[in-house]
């Protein structure tokens, strides 16, 4: 069971290690979360110079379906 927790930190490390690499390459992130309008305005905050059908998430520019 310890050797099973321990393969399980391991793989959440290296995966969390990948989306920050992904995320912080790419101007802007297309978050699951952000595809659908009204999970978009709960979860993202408008920004003035965002294109239409954006918005910032985590810092991050979403495209987002509005």
């Amino acid at each position: 069971m310890v050797r099973f927790l321990k393969r399980i930190q391991v793989f959440a490390a290296f995966l969390a290690i990948i989306v920050l690499v992904t995320s912080g390459n790419s101007k802007t992130w297309p978050h699951a979360r952000c595809f659908h309008s009204s999970i978009c305005s709960h979860h993202c905050q408008p920004s003035e110079n965002a294109i239409s059908g954006q918005c910032v998430f985590f810092f991050k520019k979403c495209k987002c379906k509005f």
